[in-house]
């Protein structure tokens, strides 16, 4: 996920481009997220699952332990990342009336732009980590050639891909949902 403007097609804070997103038929685009998500899903658990056991028995020597801790972190936030678009269109699809609350004209009822904000924010949260976790792993691959990573500097490894995509999800909200502040 490049960008959370997809992201904010149910959020109260509607432009011309948001606009443009909801004209390309919402149930559509959710259907279609629910069924690769669902797909997703079950083969990140097979993935999980299988590297868990092949793991546990005999690690090739080769393998440092950080980079199976790095894998399993990345693998772990693309699997919640995913779970929550699934959540999210599940809602689309199931209740639009709960979506259909949202409008600044309105008076918009706090749970659906409550559940619109949040489930944007952890989604672009999860994959900005995923996309910093598997930075980390090409770093450590890269030092594994050189000889000189290890258990070390997993700790760094999680100050950087936590820190980072925190920092990027709560100045993407800023500028979405307080857009007066880039001004």
């Amino acid at each position: 996920m490049a960008s959370p403007r997809l992201g904010i097609f149910c959020c109260p804070t509607w432009d011309a481009a948001t606009q443009l997103v909801l004209s390309f038929q919402p149930r559509v685009f959710h259907a279609l997220c629910l069924g690769s998500g669902t797909l997703r899903l079950v083969l990140g658990l097979l993935q999980l699952l299988s590297g868990r056991r092949s793991v546990g028995h005999r690690a090739p020597a080769t393998s440092p332990a950080a980079s199976v801790h790095i894998l399993r972190a990345a693998t772990a936030c693309d699997l919640l990342g995913c779970l929550g678009i699934v959540i999210r269109s599940t809602v689309w699809i199931a209740y639009p009336e709960f979506i259909e609350n949202i409008s600044n004209v309105n008076a918009t009822d706090i749970w659906p732009a409550t559940f619109c904000v949040g489930s944007a924010m952890w989604i672009q949260l999860l994959y900005s980590a995923c996309f910093w976790w598997l930075f980390c792993y090409a770093v450590d691959v890269y030092l594994v050639i050189r000889r000189s990573a290890g258990r070390s500097t997993i700790l760094l490894y999680h100050i950087m891909a936590w820190g980072l995509a925190v920092l990027l999800c709560v100045e993407g909200a800023v500028m979405l949902y307080y857009p007066s502040v880039s001004r």
